[in-house]
């Protein structure tokens, strides 16, 4: 996937660092079609059920358009049925040029192998470096290659969220510890300010 954006320098900017195409095939397309076609999922489908993402591909039975409740109702149908996981697992198996991973609640993200996020420590001198990881897919879906990774190589650490604002708290808590014990008094309460 891209890198950029989750990678905050100094000044917190985001600042892409690399990118890969996304390259598809026929055969990929017509088995998510086939999916797509034949998926028991009993509701109702919103939208856009490919999005490409420059270096990824992101699929989704259910549709991109879907408001929060059937996003909740789809990931619920799916803890039970496994279509997802399913669907993973197929094309892991038999496209070999391809990785597929849970996103999200509704999606699959599928990259070129090699091309998943764990990726990321390629483009960094990993002894010179501490890491810490946010991701809401840590132990299952997409975010799980970068947390195996950090874990493999002793880099840093990973942490599960469930959402930005999780990120902002964790982040929030240790930019409040760091800056109480350097300046003391003269700075708001950050716990405060992200609620």
């Amino acid at each position: 996937e891209s890198i950029h954006s989750t990678i905050l320098n100094a000044d917190f900017k985001p600042k892409l660092i690399h990118n890969n195409e996304f390259i598809d095939t026929k055969a990929l397309t017509d088995y998510l079609l086939f999916e797509l076609k034949y998926s028991n999922w009993p509701g109702k489908r919103f939208g856009t059920n490919f999005e490409y993402r420059g270096s990824a591909l992101n699929f989704s039975v259910i549709g991109r358009e879907a408001d929060q409740e059937n996003r909740d109702a789809y990931e619920g149908w799916d803890i039970l049925d496994g279509e997802r996981t399913r669907i993973c697992a197929y094309i892991n198996e038999r496209f070999t040029n391809f990785t597929a991973l849970i996103g999200g609640q509704i999606s699959i993200d599928v990259v070129n192998r090699g091309n998943d996020k764990g990726q990321v420590l390629n483009y960094f001198d990993i002894a010179d470096n501490s890491f810490v990881f946010f991701g809401d897919k840590i132990k299952f879906g997409n975010d799980r290659p970068l947390a195996e990774r950090i874990s493999k190589e002793q880099c840093g650490i990973s942490i599960e969220v469930t959402c930005w604002q999780d990120t902002m708290r964790e982040l929030g808590l240790s930019i409040q510890d760091k800056v109480i014990t350097e300046t003391h008094e003269d700075i708001p309460d950050i716990e405060e300010t992200l609620t």
